[in-house]
């Protein structure tokens, strides 16, 4: 016997949405013994989908998700009305027509879902045999339209509820949603939800008629509703927003849904409600938010634009935007106002922000209405619903005045990281230095195998310069200018240099054949060399070899550094020495080192070249004034020191014992003091000539106890020993009292130097 139509017209609603559909339609599908059927959304009419389907094969599937525009079927959802075909060989187009062939189907049929006017979906079902269709059959898929629609409408409203419970009495009980069936006129059951919203518990709903509880602005409207829904009838709008009164008298929102339904039998409505109080006085706070950001935006004395990434236009820019620029962008595209090397800059940021959905601050050069300035921006991505970055909202202000520019160039160019890097390991690293240092020099004075002493000796001063050089980097520099011979200073600083680089890529040094003076600051003119050396490496992608060459030309020391690169373009020849430009990409810190080089030697009267070509690799040369050779000095024969006493403060046990042979070696009395605290009490007692201390102790850092001692006897002479002090530094300590300082590691000369400097 056939399955009566009434049959199918139950869809389990505690199942996932696509377990019960399918259930349902395959129930369709045999009842009126169809091969298979498919079904299509079109939430969105741009991009329909295949969401079901049985009885096809794949192939065919995704022939029609790709085919949909040519399918004849389309036409039932653009007209809303159900479209038959008997017989697949009379229809076009002819794709179409081989595509049904070949899968079999013969006659199919079109039936458009949907609510509230709106078209959702199309169901079609497909069958073996040319068929026609009956009025009966039409009037049967009708039904099973609308319940199926009705489904579709109740599942997407309330799915999020669904999938996370598994009955309907779940639902009923933990949904935040009041859930409430109403039955001549007073609520009959009523979830926990409902006494939450409205305060009135289960039994006190029993006693309510329904409209007691809406505002007496609906309350009239809400009850001439209800009593038709209770009649059966399909009230419209199914769903709107309503006022409630609470049991304590306080004026709620709830968005609405009634449905009618049959309970216990007899008509009665579903309601559910959702508490939307808070969203109402959000959209009130919406509200004056806008008001307040649109009383910013006119008055705010920041630049403010939104630039549309679709239509690639300026959408809005508020005045104080224009007045700092001097012309009005609104409504316009970038190339209609800047030059094209600016354009090309402003799509590669706006490319990146829309790629990454990363906020990117930046300061950049733009010729506007008043001439080129520097202008500092700041750009964050505005998200439309699908997720995507669709404008760009940029905040900016004119730094040209301040030299904003110059400060942000120049505090890039310190080596920051490597300064924190030389702080955490330098002591430790100097301490044990200058414990082989120390130790190789009193191995020396013994005169006992004195080849391998020197060797350590010599090793431990390439060690102690090669520190020396890291510390001068990390810190930035210091110190004035000096005489400085180029051969020897590339020479010296060729293993820094390679530490700098990867196996894959060589380093030659080719030195001129006579010696190259000129006056800088070391520390400078070593930040310049690693900086053209570090932009070399970046240029290399692969193996490659870096070239330092040395020769004079005229009145001047030529330094030229050369890569086998990939070398630069014409245009990035023009712009390599401005000061935020860079061919790395915006995920990598601009390359300022050209800049910060050619600010050096310009200010040493020198002169920079820059000779690239693409894929040929760049030569970068470096002009210095020739200075004479500076006169040499005589060697001074090391005198040891009469017997003067001298305190020695060392909280290391090690560098303690080897500081100490170095100055019993230079003829000193030692007197040795583990704490500042211990050092006091020894100077209260029996003030010595000199205090060696060390910078960093615990409790009380020698510079602090320096001027403990001057306190007590100002006389006593005060060396303080540390890994590193700059210029800066060297000028508080002379303020502090201190009479000299000493860096790590040293050496016997350098510790005698200081010591007879003091005298």
């Amino acid at each position: 016997m056939k399955e009566h139509l009434l049959s199918l017209l139950t869809i389990s609603l505690n199942k996932p949405f696509e377990e019960a559909a399918g259930e349902f339609l395959s129930r369709v599908s045999d009842y009126f013994k169809a091969k298979g059927y498919s079904l299509i959304i079109v939430f969105n009419p741009e991009e329909p989908f295949v969401f079901l389907s049985r009885g096809i094969s794949d192939d065919y599937r995704r022939f029609v998700q790709e085919r949909m525009e040519e399918l004849p079927g389309r036409f039932s959802y653009l007209q809303g009305e159900i479209l038959t075909f008997p017989d697949v060989r009379k229809i076009t187009p002819e794709k179409v027509r081989e595509a049904l062939l070949k899968e079999g189907i013969l006659s199919y049929i079109t039936v458009p879902l949907g609510w509230e006017g709106k078209l959702f979906g199309i169901l079609t079902l497909y069958f073996p045999k040319k068929r026609k269709f009956k009025r009966k059959f039409l009037e049967e898929m009708k039904a099973l339209a609308s319940v199926f629609s009705s489904y579709l409408n109740n599942y997407f409203l309330f799915s999020t509820l669904m999938e996370r419970e598994k009955t309907l009495n779940t639902i009923f009980e933990s949904s935040p949603a009041a859930i409430f069936v109403v039955q001549d006129m007073k609520f009959k059951v009523v979830n926990p939800a409902f006494q939450r919203i409205t305060g009135y518990s289960s039994e006190e709903a029993k006693n309510l008629f329904f409209w007691e509880i809406v505002h007496p602005d609906q309350q009239e409207e809400v009850k001439e509703r209800g009593i038709r829904r209770e009649r059966g009838e399909r009230v419209q709008p199914e769903l709107y927003e309503m006022k409630i009164v609470d049991k304590e008298g306080r004026q709620k929102w709830v968005l609405f849904r009634g449905t009618p339904i049959k309970f216990r039998g007899r008509p009665a409505n579903l309601g559910i409600a959702f508490d939307i109080t808070e969203k109402k006085e959000l959209e009130d706070k919406l509200t004056s938010l806008e008001e307040n950001l649109k009383a910013i935006y006119e008055a705010s004395v920041m630049g403010i634009y939104l630039f549309d990434l679709e239509k690639g236009i300026y959408e809005m820019v508020n005045p104080q935007g224009k007045k700092l620029l001097g012309m009005d962008l609104e409504g316009k595209r970038p190339e209609e106002v800047f030059p094209p090397e600016e354009v090309e800059r402003i799509n590669e940021i706006l490319n990146y922000i829309k790629k990454t959905k990363k906020t990117l601050t930046t300061v950049e050069k733009y010729h506007t209405g008043l001439g080129e300035r520097f202008i500092f921006v700041s750009r964050a991505p505005v998200f439309g619903s699908d997720g995507k970055v669709k404008k760009v909202v940029g905040i900016f202000r004119d730094i040209t005045e301040e030299e904003r520019a110059k400060q942000e160039w120049e505090k890039r160019a310190d080596f920051s990281m490597m300064e924190r890097l030389i702080e955490v390991v330098a002591k430790e690293l100097n301490n044990i230095l200058s414990i082989i240092l120390a130790t190789s020099e009193i191995g020396l004075e013994s005169g006992i195998d004195e080849t391998t002493w020197r060797r350590i000796n010599q090793k431990a001063k390439e060690a102690q310069n090669f520190i020396y050089q890291l510390m001068e980097i990390g810190r930035g520099g210091g110190g004035g200018k000096t005489t400085v011979e180029l051969n020897e200073f590339v020479k010296e600083n060729i293993l820094l240099l390679r530490s700098m680089l990867p196996g894959r890529i060589g380093l030659r040094f080719n030195p001129w054949q006579l010696p190259l003076y000129t006056s800088c600051n070391p520390s400078a003119l070593r930040t310049a060399l690693s900086h053209l050396v570090l932009n070399a490496k970046e240029a290399i992608e692969e193996e490659g070899e870096i070239e330092i060459n040395l020769g004079k030309e005229q009145n001047y020391a030529v330094l030229e550094v050369k890569d086998t690169g990939r070398g630069m373009s014409e245009g990035e020849i023009s712009r390599a020495f401005e000061p935020f430009f860079s061919t790395k990409s915006l995920e990598e810190n601009p390359g300022l080192g050209l800049t910060f080089v050619k600010k050096f030697v310009e200010k040493l009267g020198g002169e920079i070249q820059l000779h690239s070509s693409s894929g040929k690799g760049t030569s970068v040369i470096l002009k210095f004034p020739l200075s004479p050779e500076p006169p040499k000095e005589a060697k001074e024969i090391v005198k040891k020191a009469s017997g003067a006493e001298i305190l020695l403060v060392e909280d290391d046990p090690d560098v303690r014992k080897v500081e100490q042979e170095l100055l019993t070696v230079l003829g000193y009395k030692v007197m040795e003091a583990s704490s500042a605290r211990q050092a006091l009490e020894i100077i209260r007692e029996k003030p010595p000539s000199i205090v060696v201390t060390d910078l960093s102790m615990p409790e009380m850092g020698g510079a602090q106890l320096a001027q403990e001692i001057k306190k007590i006897t100002p006389s006593v002479k005060v060396l303080l020993i540390s890994g590193y002090v700059s210029e800066d530094e060297l000028e508080k300590f002379k303020n502090m009292g201190i009479d000299g300082v000493l860096h790590k590691p040293f050496g016997l000369e350098e510790l005698k130097k200081a010591l007879r400097e003091l005298s």
